[in-house]
């Protein structure tokens, strides 16, 4: 399977220095082949997909904060679920 064609073009705009940059190439790498549909199929290293959410998550923490600590915990404040009444 190949991710390329129109998911390439779209990934191509995106700043790669934000956390949706960093999210959308996280999806590009577990999307399959990262050639265009006719060249032949080129696979990124499985590790690379976890890899990168994982900046994607720490620079969203960063976003978030004044410190990254202040981030990280705005951003586990924000997944934790909602108490209902």
């Amino acid at each position: 399977m190949h991710a390329g064609g129109e998911f390439l073009n779209r990934l191509k705009r995106q700043d790669l220095n934000s956390p949706t940059g960093a999210m959308a190439l996280s999806l590009f790498w577990a999307s399959g082949s990262m050639s265009p549909d006719d060249l032949p199929a080129v696979y990124p290293d499985p590790k690379l997909t976890l890899q990168m959410l994982g900046c994607a998550i720490v620079m969203l923490a960063v976003e978030l904060g004044e410190t990254p600590v202040e981030g990280a915990r705005s951003l586990m404040m924000r997944c934790q679920p909602k108490e209902t009444f």
